[in-house]
């Protein structure tokens, strides 16, 4: 059986293939989700505009469901988190990474996400931030400000941001973050 579901918004699809194959347990990925918006808009997202509360909402919503759903159970909720990922398709991903490492009920939530569930949503996440960063809208400046907001040693972060390995950049910023 295989089976996909695509987040299309801010880089989160999830999918799963060869969910009862030997090879691969049920599992759930995460893939890039940006694709679609970055396709048809070729814009930058801006690193400053503030979320809407509704895009927090559906951050919420995804970041919720991925943790707290089993791999199985998360098939059945492919078009509810398509709906959401399309809804937050303009939030830079620094921006959606923020919200999501500071907030009080999304932090050890995110903390929860664990085995390919984690490992493909930070590699999504990394190539929804290695996009912006080709447009040269990932600064100095926004990892910086991005390193004050979720409590974690600017210089940890800006290694690997100048390697452009992003998806290291998000597991050292998970895996630095202060408790709480």
């Amino acid at each position: 059986m295989k089976a996909k579901f695509a987040l299309l918004g801010l880089g989160i699809v999830l999918s799963s293939t060869g969910l009862f194959s030997e090879e691969s347990s049920a599992m759930a990925r995460s893939n890039y989700a940006n694709r679609a918006s970055a396709r048809t808009t070729g814009e930058a997202r801006d690193y400053n505009r503030p979320m809407s509360e509704n895009e927090k909402n559906d951050i919420r919503y995804i970041i919720t469901t991925i943790s707290g759903k089993s791999k199985i159970s998360l098939l059945f909720h492919q078009s509810s988190l398509n709906q959401a990922g399309n809804r937050t398709s303009q939030v830079h991903p620094l921006t959606f990474l923020t919200y999501i490492f500071t907030d009080r009920e999304l932090k050890p939530a995110v903390k929860r996400i664990q085995g390919i569930v984690w490992q493909r949503f930070s590699h999504d996440m990394g190539e929804s931030l290695a996009k912006e960063a080709q447009r040269q809208n990932v600064t100095d400046e926004n990892i910086a400000d991005f390193a004050g907001k979720i409590g974690v040693d600017q210089s940890l972060l800006m290694t690997a941001a100048q390697r452009n390995r992003w998806q290291d950049f998000i597991n050292i910023a998970r895996s630095h973050l202060p408790p709480g």
